[in-house]
């Protein structure tokens, strides 16, 4: 038989344990009888949980010889974060329930409360949550406790977010960068460290870095800017790998830097443009044939100067090029080449709202619908249709093409195709254009047709000098 002295230690221990008395009245209390016993088993059928997913907790009580039908329950959370709910009712932390028992008898009064413990947001992905467990009698004459631990962890994956400016730049100039971190049911401090998969320079801004530093970003103020300032010509590639002390991810971009006397240009006329950080990037077809260091696979495109006109052709038409609108939704190729075909006004106002989403029906349709912006000549998009139409009737269609084929584009040596443009006109939707044998021979225009459903169409955007 138990002394009773031994029961009066767990009473006493798990008030203290609770920050409470055992009786309301302590002078009228009932002296317990060495037969009056609470008792408590909990169990967990999984110790290892999710943040945000259910962990079913199992209390199982037993009261001998009670008094009366029911039995007082406080749940206190010890460590970590976690909500509990008992059956679907939430507990508030350090509330005391009355749990009424299943089974009552003199002998033994029992019953299983089925808990919820759910794990919260925190600051760490790995918690380690302890849950104190009190139960007493209902007059509070005995009382006895246990402890359940569970291991919580947050799979939720970082996600990154990197606005930046994707035109080429001088190595006297910098590159805007926003970055934006979340990640679900977070509320701690990213690491971030910044290196160089290519290209040489740092950082500054709301952080200033070099290679290889790490910084801290709070999860709430978890956008910020920096400037990158290249410090080589060439390609750079810079890496952002952001780990929120278990999981890791890692974002790059890119962009090309250019010596200030590399990206000067010439007077007009057609050059074959190469990706030459240090000299000149531009050369006259004379310059190409008669140079020793001429490699193809060097070359960028075919870049027309004409006054105003400063743009760059690809090599290929059927090149998929990078769009760059705002969340590239125009980054290949069938985005946009099995438009259905509309009629008079309807025709615009269909279009937009299926690509743009609510865009400005009145914008023209090389700037609405492929993110076109003349500050970031970096950017390729889609050519006016009278731009094409001045290429092929002027006398520059020669040039071009001699260029094209001496090293190894393909632009405008297909017969009898519809290459994909649009129209300068604000009420029209995007146009094709056709170009036939007799165009430079007989100094025609090609012709404008609709696009229609199904039907591939190969294009050429241009890129602005």
């Amino acid at each position: 038989m138990r002394p009773l002295v031994f029961d009066t230690v767990v009473l006493l221990s798990t008030a203290l344990l609770f920050g409470c008395s055992t009786t309301d009245d302590p002078e009228s209390a009932p002296v317990p009888s060495s037969e009056h016993r609470i008792e408590l088993t909990t169990s967990v059928d999984e110790p290892d949980c999710e943040t945000g997913e259910p962990c079913p907790v199992r209390l199982t009580i037993e009261e001998r010889s009670a008094l009366r039908d029911s039995c007082l329950l406080r749940v206190r959370t010890v460590q970590g974060s976690v909500s509990v709910r008992l059956d679907d009712t939430p507990i508030q932390p350090d509330a005391e329930i009355a749990i009424p028992y299943a089974i009552v008898n003199k002998a033994a009064s029992t019953c299983v409360a089925k808990l919820t413990i759910v794990p919260e947001a925190a600051a760490i992905v790995e918690q380690t949550i302890r849950i104190a467990f009190a139960v007493s009698s209902l007059d509070r004459s005995i009382a006895t406790a246990d402890t359940v631990e569970l291991r919580s962890v947050n799979p939720a994956p970082i996600e990154i977010q990197a606005q930046y400016d994707r035109k080429p730049l001088l190595t006297t100039e910098t590159m805007g960068i926003e970055l934006s971190l979340s990640k679900a049911n977070f509320t701690g401090s990213y690491t971030v460290v910044f290196t160089h998969a290519a290209g040489q320079g740092f950082c500054d801004g709301d952080y200033a870095i070099a290679e290889g530093d790490a910084f801290a970003v709070s999860a709430e103020q978890a956008s910020f800017r920096l400037a990158y300032h290249p410090t080589a010509s060439g390609e750079h590639r810079l890496l952002f790998a952001v780990s929120d002390g278990r999981y890791e991810q890692v974002v790059e971009i890119g962009c090309k830097a250019y010596r200030p006397e590399s990206m000067k240009l010439p007077a007009d006329g057609v050059y074959i443009h190469t990706r030459n950080y240090e000299g000149t990037a531009f050369h006259t077809l004379d310059e190409w044939e008669t140079s020793e260091n001429a490699v193809s696979s060097e070359v960028d495109g075919i870049a027309f100067i004409d006054g105003d006109r400063k743009v760059l052709l690809p090599l290929h038409a059927l090149d998929t090029l990078p769009f760059c609108g705002p969340d590239d939704r125009f980054a290949s190729i069938p985005d946009f080449l099995t438009v259905s075909h509309f009629d008079g006004a309807e025709r615009t106002r269909n279009v937009h709202r299926a690509w743009l989403d609510g865009a400005i029906a009145s914008a023209p349709v090389v700037e609405a619908c492929y993110g076109y912006e003349p500050d970031y000549p970096g950017r390729w998009y889609l050519p006016d249709i009278r731009l094409l139409e001045e290429l092929a009737y002027r006398f520059d269609m020669e040039p071009i093409r001699a260029c094209m084929q001496r090293v190894g584009g393909t632009l405008f040596l297909t017969n009898d195709c519809s290459y994909l443009s649009c129209s300068v006109d604000r009420d029209e939707v995007l146009l094709t254009y056709h170009y036939y044998k007799f165009i430079v021979a007989e100094g025609r225009y090609g012709k404008r047709n609709t696009l229609y459903k199904d039907r591939p169409y190969p294009f050429f955007p241009v890129r602005d000098l």
